[in-house]
């Protein structure tokens, strides 16, 4: 295809006109070519070097051939700001003309330069000949350098990413080798349908005109164009939108298959489960898809949501077409495009025009509300920082789970040993509330809000999105609870009854066979004479039962805290990262503490019973206990964390074309 303009120079008094297209349409239509220094006459020579020259950039790129020649005649007023559409693919009777295939200035007679074209065939006739070849200009799609080193970044902390390109394979190919995406050999897939592929042995239509055409007859200026009448009726802007040579030559170009695929992936959105059902998971896996349409690209996402994948689109917040891509992804995220100043609108005055003014601007307002957020096309380096982030920070939300889930199930477990072995209550209604609405969920928060530190080695490779837990993980659960956490329920139900037994005073009268057990410590300060002359003196140290549960509540509000600290940094040993430095956990600690102390002064219980020195010392000793079993636990899962990071790494990193038959 091809596109001319004809304008008007004010100073020659002359019109000028200008084409832009591809080289089989306008070489045909000149017969000079500049040279740099002059104008010379096209040969053959030159001819088949300039269409080889094209052929070879444009299966790689775009090639424009750029022509010019100046118009004498003068063009009528009903002419002006008119569009006239020649089609390629389309001819109708055809008008032979006479005109020579060059002609200089010095050949024109008068008549050349006082003559009007009046209608449309005329303009055809006289100017889409003797045109001069201006050059061939190629164009290719270079990707900028913060997105080079984006993509590094991102396959660094092992996110794929996958490139879907609307070009054909080889332009494809080309653009993303230089993204940094591997695009070799089972490494891209065609999402072309059937219906519109083009076979590997056809290429562009520009490409077989070349190989067929004889240099003998141009036939750019025997199609027909409109005629006169209907010029006046002519939209240029419907004709722009539906021009059939335009979609056909666009299609067909963009299409063009020149390279056969020997992996022998599915070709089409239509054969890509069916390829995952039956044969691998390769198409999960490529980084490129070519011939990428809208319906195409969210079938697609689809299609890797269903399998697990966690989908992250990063696009242009211009792209209306975009907006259903963003609402499907598990992750969205708009770019605002980089504006060049040519491009920029601009006052009178040469200020630059408000962008809040701007209906791009509102436009790409508009579209970014379906995406999460919005970024910056210089802030884009940030990108992977920013996974890495969400990555921790998931990470810290998991293990505040399980604390808050082992919490519950340790105090729930507390409760029915004690009633198993028929001890009285341990805790109170008011230390359940305490414990269950204020303690566990400040210690989560506290867990969970941990420092982040950049310098860290561990990378969190994000697992597969699946709805079911694995049986492995449920197993690992299983045995981190009952190791670190049920030990701590027993301790709390033999302390408990090692307290009572301790602080029950026993008096035995063996004349009428009678005891009396004093439990509540209420007469343990004075001596008790016997009618058979024995006396026993009371305890006076001892406690009652309503202390012992205050006692309990207060061991297990610290055994709370320290169970805890494991899960402020769960893939850290204590020696690498010491919870203290979470200053959250610090004050969740402080609360928790203060607030059992709290209630139980409160409640009327004093400090130096509180505080008694026998179950502190076991309690200090328990606590070294938890530290040592706590680290073990630790050890063991950072362990299993690093093997199956390991793992996951090991398959990110494995290269689909290394087994390459070329």
């Amino acid at each position: 295809m091809a596109f001319c303009t004809i304008h008007d120079d004010a100073k020659t008094l002359h019109s000028h006109l200008a084409c832009q297209g591809t080289a089989n349409i306008v070489v045909d239509a000149c017969t000079h070519i500049w040279n740099g220094c002059d104008v010379i006459p096209m040969s053959k020579r030159l001819k088949s070097s300039v269409k080889d020259f094209y052929l070879r950039h444009s299966m790689t790129g775009h090639c424009l051939a750029v022509s010019y020649r100046p118009c004498f005649p003068k063009l009528a007023s009903s002419l002006d700001g008119k569009f006239v559409e020649v089609p390629l693919n389309h001819e109708p009777p055809k008008i032979e003309t006479t005109l020579p295939r060059s002609q200089s200035n010095e050949s024109l007679d008068e008549a050349d330069y006082t003559k009007t074209i009046r209608t449309a065939e005329m303009a055809i006739d006289q100017y889409f000949t003797g045109q001069i070849l201006c050059g061939l200009v190629v164009l290719h799609y270079e990707p900028l350098p913060d997105a080079v080193t984006v993509i590094e970044k991102l396959d660094q902390i092992c996110v794929r990413p996958v490139y879907f390109s609307k070009e054909n394979e080889l332009r494809s190919r080309v653009f993303a080798e230089k993204l940094g995406i591997e695009a070799g050999w089972n490494c891209h897939i065609s999402l072309a349908e059937d219906d519109t592929v083009v076979p590997a042995k056809k290429t562009d239509v520009a490409h077989e005109q070349f190989v067929k055409q004889k240099p003998a007859k141009p036939k750019f200026w025997k199609r027909v164009a409109l005629s006169e009448s209907n010029l006046d009726a002519l939209d240029c802007e419907s004709l722009v939108r539906g021009s059939p040579s335009l979609r056909k030559m666009s299609m067909l170009s963009a299409k063009m298959a020149p390279i056969p695929n020997i992996a022998r992936l599915p070709t089409g959105i239509q054969n890509v489960r069916p390829h995952l059902e039956e044969v691998d998971n390769v198409p999960l896996l490529v980084g490129l898809f070519t011939d990428s349409t809208t319906p195409a690209v969210e079938e697609m996402v689809q299609i890797m949501q269903e399998n697990g994948e966690v989908v992250m689109v990063v696009g242009s917040c211009r792209n209306p077409s975009n907006t259903m891509l963003y609402s499907k992804a598990n992750i969205s995220v708009c770019v605002d495009d980089v504006e060049e100043a040519a491009c920029r609108l601009l006052e009178k005055d040469g200020d630059v025009v408000d962008e809040r003014s701007n209906v791009m601007h509102f436009s790409s307002e508009l579209i970014a509300l379906a995406t999460d957020f919005r970024m910056d096309h210089s802030k884009l380096l940030k990108l992977s920082s920013l996974i890495v982030c969400a990555r921790h920070r998931m990470s810290s939300f998991r293990h505040s789970l399980l604390f808050i889930l082992y919490g519950s199930l340790l105090y729930s477990i507390t409760l029915l040993m004690s009633t198993f072995f028929f001890l009285p209550i341990i805790f109170t209604h008011s230390q359940t509330i305490l414990t269950s609405f204020i303690h566990i969920p400040i210690l989560f928060l506290g867990s969970l809000f941990t420092n982040f530190e950049p310098k860290s080695k561990i990378i969190r490779i994000a697992p597969k999105n699946s709805s079911e837990i694995p049986r492995a993980e449920k197993r690992k659960a299983v045995t981190q609870f009952i190791c670190q956490f049920i030990p701590s329920a027993i301790y709390i139900n033999l302390l408990f009854l090692f307290l009572l037994m301790t602080n029950s005073n026993l008096m035995c009268s063996f004349s009428d066979i009678s005891c009396i057990f004093n439990t509540d410590g209420s007469a343990g300060s004075q001596p008790i004479s016997m009618d058979f002359n024995e006396t026993s003196i009371m305890r006076q140290d001892s406690l009652s039962t309503e202390t012992i549960r205050h006692i309990m509540g207060l061991q297990l509000t610290v055994i709370y805290c320290f169970l805890s600290s494991s899960f402020v940094f769960g893939l850290s040993s204590l020696w690498y990262e010491f919870p203290i430095k979470c200053l959250l956990w610090d004050g969740a600690v402080v609360i928790c503490m203060v607030t059992q102390i709290g209630y139980s002064l409160l409640r009327g219980i004093q400090l130096s019973n509180l505080f008694s020195l026998l179950p502190l010392s076991i309690l200090a000793i328990w606590i070294c206990i938890v530290s040592i079993i706590n680290e073990l636990i630790k050890i063991r899962r950072i362990g299993q964390f690093t093997r199956e990071q390991r793992r996951t790494k090991f398959e990110f990193d494995t290269k689909l074309g290394m087994n390459s038959p070329y």
